[in-house]
């Protein structure tokens, strides 16, 4: 086989026109599910998973799966030895599915039609099948092929969002083809034409050439417009997600949610004194956090504001004592009492030695110390007690 034709089918190890039919030599399930002209959305799934030191991202491509031994084509002629699509149809097959996953419209029964009709197959029964070919989709070109497995290439290729077809051999198969669509952890994912395996390793195949195209991967809407999701995160919170203009996902908002209210909202901090004991239950980041009252200036209220374990110690500033005020009998000063500001005597004012100021005074007396009279006015009694003596 010369330039970029390879035998259309499972083929042997030489690529020998019809050497080997184009299915393994097995027992088992024979791919008889029918599934016409495969229409599905095409769409590339990468997942977001790093795999170990020397692998390759996870990737999986949305390829369409075709069976070279569906109802609808499965005795079409292919080649002119006798031969069919079912028989030796996996190449065909094959191509057909990357065609369909660039956008391509023909199903493998439709391809093998319009191959045979524009010199799409070569060799001495017409059987293999020429890779850069009329029938190729819009945007779809042939690239390149090997006869050896690379593993670069093929990782290369899959991250950029290209399917690749293998020629694969195995203990019960002499040549056979099938298309690479993803590498989970070093794992092939494959769509087999034939047989219902999943990946390289399910079908014990070994890899000995790949064929590669180019073309423009189809466009991947998540989601529609206008679509929302929400996931619980934390104990507390919630984080959203809405679908944006170009049909893929906003990343998640950050995760919070609404603080607890009635019963539930109080709590006791850790190690907390005075105001600095009472808690309130807050959702931080999606988490139930205890949050406490915030230490603040000692003032004159009965209680440990700056929560140091004393009530009602602060600086008489900001006690707000020793600030004049009014008393019944005078001027006074503000002082803390009992988580209060009371105005109290100064001890200018005089009274009468009892203590029945509601303003916490005194109450008063015309003048003098309590109990007593000027001096003036007892030196005139004094004199109207003498003078009455004398009479």
């Amino acid at each position: 086989m010369t330039g970029t034709t390879s035998k259309h089918g499972l083929v042997s190890r030489k690529d020998h026109p019809l050497a080997a039919s184009c299915h393994p030599r097995r027992h088992g399930s024979r791919g008889a599910v029918s599934i016409g002209r495969l229409a599905l959305s095409l769409s590339i799934v990468t997942l977001a998973l790093v795999c170990g030191v020397g692998q390759a991202r996870a990737v999986l491509l949305d390829v369409p799966l075709y069976k070279q031994c569906n109802n609808a084509w499965r005795y079409d002629p292919l080649g002119t030895c006798g031969s069919s699509m079912c028989l030796i149809g996996c190449a065909v097959t094959s191509a057909a599915m990357v065609y369909a996953y660039y956008g391509g419209s023909l199903d493998p029964g439709e391809l093998n039609t319009c191959l045979r009709n524009n010199g799409g197959y070569t060799g001495s029964c017409l059987s293999y099948i020429s890779w850069n070919n009329a029938c190729l989709p819009g945007g779809v070109s042939w690239s390149h092929r090997t006869d050896v497995y690379d593993a670069a290439a093929i990782n290369a290729a899959l991250a950029s969002g290209h399917p690749v077809i293998a020629r694969v051999t195995a203990s019960f198969t002499d040549g056979h083809f099938v298309v690479i669509t993803g590498n989970d952890g070093g794992q092939y994912q494959i769509r087999d034409p034939y047989g219902d395996y999943q990946t390289i390793a399910d079908g014990t195949y070994t890899i000995e050439g790949l064929r590669f195209y180019n073309g423009t991967p189809p466009v991947v809407c998540e989601c529609s417009d206008g679509d929302e999701q929400q996931e619980d995160c934390g104990d507390c919170g919630t984080t959203v997600r809405v679908c944006e203009g170009d049909c893929h996902w906003s990343p998640f908002t950050a995760c919070e949610g609404p603080d607890p209210t009635g019963a539930d909202a109080t709590c006791i901090p850790e190690g907390g004194m005075g105001v600095c004991a009472n808690g309130r239950r807050r959702c931080a980041a999606g988490w139930l956090t205890c949050q406490a009252q915030t230490a603040t200036t000692e003032i004159c209220d009965g209680l440990d504001n700056d929560c140091d374990g004393v009530v009602d110690n602060g600086t008489p500033e900001t006690l707000g004592e020793g600030r004049p005020c009014d008393l019944e009998c005078g001027e006074g000063l503000s002082q803390c009492v009992d988580g209060e500001l009371i105005c109290v005597s100064s001890g200018d004012d005089t009274c009468d030695g009892t203590n029945g100021n509601a303003s916490g005074g005194c109450n008063c007396q015309s003048g003098g110390a309590p109990g007593s009279l000027p001096a003036v006015g007892l030196l005139l009694l004094l004199c109207l007690l003498d003078r009455i003596r004398r009479a």
